[in-house]
């Protein structure tokens, strides 16, 4: 099937923007609020995945691959934006201590700290021209975040997801 030169332009002339978009968890643990992390997330992106080749050699020539195991990236960052208030302090500190609790040393078990994360795309419109779901996450890395009397800069870090797999849904 061959698209003409027209109807390509035409495809183009509506790209995806890089500023519509949501990332919504809809059953944050602890003192989680959806709507908040949905606000403040300031920058995410689409989820990787490949196919790890498989190489088949034959006769005497250089063979041929095969597509294999299909992999994803399984960790995902997202950038926060902290407000007055430490809301997101708060949801990831709440979240990670049921992992591994700071006093107790002790944690749940996977169906207690595992979450699914809706990524979508919006069109200009606001309708919803893709919508991804990552299974199995959780808040793997939340790493230091400098803060300095030197500026007026918004506080902001990133979290870094590990995630069992991503479907399209």
């Amino acid at each position: 099937m061959t698209m003409s030169t027209d109807k390509l332009k035409a495809n183009l002339t509506n790209g995806q923007r890089t500023y519509n978009w949501d990332v919504y968890i809809p059953n944050p643990l602890g003192e989680g609020d959806p709507e908040a992390f949905t606000l403040r997330c300031q920058s995410a992106s689409r989820p990787g995945r490949s196919f790890t080749p498989i190489h088949i050699d034959y006769k005497q020539g250089p063979g041929f691959n095969v597509p294999g195991k299909n992999r994803y990236d399984q960790s995902w960052t997202v950038t926060v934006l902290e407000g007055e208030d430490a809301a997101m302090h708060k949801f990831f500190y709440s979240w990670q201590q049921n992992i591994v609790n700071d006093k107790s040393e002790l944690g749940f078990g996977d169906a207690f700290v595992k979450r699914d994360i809706y990524f979508s795309l919006h069109s200009t419109k606001g309708n919803e021209t893709l919508k991804l779901k990552l299974i199995g996450a959780w808040p793997a890395s939340v790493p230091e975040t400098p803060v300095s009397m030197g500026g007026e800069e918004l506080v902001r870090y990133t979290i870094t997801f590990s995630f069992d797999k991503w479907i399209e849904v």
